[in-house]
């Protein structure tokens, strides 16, 4: 916020590269394994935009995203740059009345995402501001139809599209609800991706379809370098295990076996008595993040959990959005009695900022290494954070190349699953647990 101030003052500001990479107005495809900047890369110069535009009324920027909490998150977080909750900020005849930013997502209440979309937050002087609108396709779509029908044109005056998680959204086949989205947009707009797992052979040519040009395309290799031709790497402060899992056995027992391994590990955590495993040092405890691949899973598994005394929360697609809220906000709480485990699906895999999780566990291997990414990515969120992620990794004859892509995602090659596509070589790793912890 105190940077903004000194733009909105006329005062002279430097910025780091990596959040002004857009500046220039190109189409762009942006990928970064770095936690956080994605989301700042494209805030803080809309922002800076619209201060500089004062004549614009209407939306001036849109952020699709693929999940309410992303969409509520990435709001917050426009509001938080704006200063709104701080004494200091630029005050009510200011910012206020110039610029909001909104969210929009499936599960809230309608009438009041219909005002956003039309006015922002400037109830008390409609049409008067420039708001951000940070949305889930699905919800924004049905808006935009009810409001055509009223023969309203919301979104004509969006001159910046960014689509959050980009390929996401693609690759669960909502392109033609991101196509529907960006033709009522202005014509002469420009288009943004953001992703920390970009592919171009995926959808690299779906996305170009949004741009009337070339984009530029800007990787954040290993290290933070800008690399061309890179390949996403996980953050070198997130420290990997992955404990293999026999393969001849039934499914149930394998499950209680994964089952009392995460109690185990979770209690040796919180009593701060963690095993250590190579030469690397443990990460102190805080808050520890379990993803399971199905909600039926996540369930099962925190109420075992609390039948053996551990209190987790579970949240899941199958829940309603109030008790998402809910469990979210008891989980993120800091006050001492709050709960220190969640297990969650894909809704909280991508994008979504929790503090103070220190350790992420991969109770199931998800089947695109994408996934492992993002999940693990929870963890050593800003500049100086560290994290522990832990993966039970079972072979699956579906998908026979999960521990090469696994292989090559680990630090240190050396210590970890080679590429072999029969079951006959991940038995001959997964002897014992406790003898043969998989880590870099």
């Amino acid at each position: 916020a105190s940077t903004l101030r000194h733009q909105s003052k006329g005062k002279p500001f430097r910025w780091p590269w990596r959040v002004m990479i857009w500046w220039e107005l190109q189409p762009l495809a942006a990928e970064s394994p770095l936690p956080d900047f994605g989301t700042l890369a494209y805030l803080l110069p809309m922002l800076l935009r619209l201060l500089s535009t004062p004549s614009h009324h209407g939306p001036f920027g849109l952020v699709l995203l693929p999940t309410r909490e992303l969409a509520m998150q990435v709001a917050a977080c426009g509001n938080a740059l704006l200063g709104k909750d701080e004494d200091s900020g630029f005050g009510v005849d200011d910012l206020e009345q110039r610029i909001s930013v909104v969210s929009i997502w499936g599960g809230g209440s309608r009438p009041e995402q219909q005002k956003h979309l039309r006015y922002g937050s400037h109830r008390d002087a409609p049409g008067s501001g420039s708001w951000i609108v940070c949305a889930a396709p699905g919800r924004l779509l049905d808006l935009i139809c009810a409001e055509e029908e009223e023969g309203r044109e919301p979104l004509a005056s969006v001159r910046v599209l960014v689509l959050d998680e980009g390929d996401r959204m693609l690759e669960e086949g909502l392109g033609d609800q991101l196509d529907g989205i960006a033709l009522r947009t202005a014509h002469m707009r420009q288009t943004l991706f953001f992703s920390a797992t970009w592919r171009e052979e995926k959808v690299g040519e779906q996305a170009r379809r949004f741009c009337r040009h070339t984009p530029v395309v800007i990787q954040i290799g290993e290290n933070g370098t800008m690399q061309e031709g890179s390949v996403s790497a996980c953050p070198r402060n997130i420290r990997q295990i992955v404990e293999v899992f026999d393969d001849d056995e039934s499914e149930e027992k394998r499950e209680e076996r994964k089952l009392a391994r995460l109690l185990e590990l979770l209690s040796a955590l919180e009593q701060g008595t963690s095993e250590e495993t190579g030469d690397a040092k443990c990460v102190a405890f805080g808050k520890a993040l379990v993803f399971c691949t199905t909600k039926k899973l996540a369930d099962t598994v925190v109420a075992q959990l609390a039948d053996r005394g551990c209190e987790a929360l579970s949240l899941h697609g199958g829940k309603a959005q109030q008790e998402r809220n809910y469990n979210l906000e008891r989980f993120t709480s800091s006050e001492e009695q709050a709960p220190n485990v969640l297990v969650a699906t894909d809704v909280l895999g991508r994008g979504i900022d929790l503090p103070n999780v220190t350790h992420v566990f991969v109770f199931d291997m998800p089947g695109c290494i994408d996934d492992y990414i993002h999940r693990i990515g929870r963890t050593a969120r800003g500049m100086d954070g560290q994290g522990q992620a832990i993966c039970f990794f079972e072979y699956a004859d579906c998908l026979p190349n999960l521990a090469e892509a696994c292989t090559f995602f680990l630090p240190s090659r050396e210590k970890t699953l080679c590429a072999k596509q029969s079951p006959e070589f991940v038995e001959k790793y997964s002897y014992s647990i406790s003898e043969h912890t998989l880590c870099a």
